[in-house]
């Protein structure tokens, strides 16, 4: 029979999903309470048990959103051989950025930013959760970089910020610049800056 702490937990992931749903398909400025506890089917005092306010729990569910796009990456990178075996070059690890960044679920997390330009109650809320994030992302291309025979890691910590930027950037525009979504001139600009910064050898597979 599940404890006390299980079913805590259970109740909270059901509520977590449930926002995490609602934020996709209505946004930040569609986001309620009452939207979230009727996909989970549970009660208004389940919900505030877990989350006293609106903000704590959509602060909560950019934070799970933003968790499941990093579990979802850190298996493709693995499985691309980030992890060890065959290694990656800048252009595998640029597509698997770039496929976190044009994900459905990342758009609703924006939504969420833009929410909290004139929030400060949300903004100070999300913002470590958004900290995590990119630092995450800034990681693993460092791990990619600096494995690169003679290139710096100093360097490689820029080049991997300005890449993050960069996509960033041109996920904001495709929120209404439909075209935007299409990131091969990108990422072909992402991969000559990036020869141009480390050296040739930036494009050559690089073992982890």
């Amino acid at each position: 029979m599940p404890t006390q702490a299980e079913r805590r937990a259970t109740t909270r992931a059901e509520l977590l999903d449930a926002a995490a749903a609602t934020l996709c398909d209505h946004g930040a400025t569609r986001f309620t309470t009452t939207e979230v506890v009727r996909r989970a089917g549970l009660s208004n005092g389940a919900l505030f048990r877990h989350f006293p306010t609106r903000h704590s729990l959509l602060a909560a569910t950019v934070e799970h959103v933003l968790g499941q796009l990093r579990s979802d990456f850190d298996a493709a990178y693995a499985a691309a051989g980030g992890a060890g075996g065959a290694g990656l070059d800048v252009s595998d690890l640029l597509a698997l950025v770039w496929g976190v960044m044009v994900d459905h679920r990342l758009a609703a997390v924006y939504d969420a930013y833009a929410s909290a330009r004139t929030d400060d109650a949300l903004r100070s809320a999300i913002e470590p959760v958004v900290r995590a994030h990119l630092e995450r992302l800034a990681q693993v291309g460092r791990e990619v970089l600096v494995s690169i025979p003679g290139v710096d890691a100093e360097l490689a910590e820029r080049a991997s910020y300005l890449a993050v930027m960069a996509m960033q950037g041109q996920v904001v525009n495709a929120t209404v610049l439909p075209e935007a979504v299409d990131g091969t001139a990108l990422l072909a600009s992402l991969e000559q800056t990036a020869a141009a910064l480390l050296g040739s050898a930036a494009l050559a597979a690089a073992p982890c």
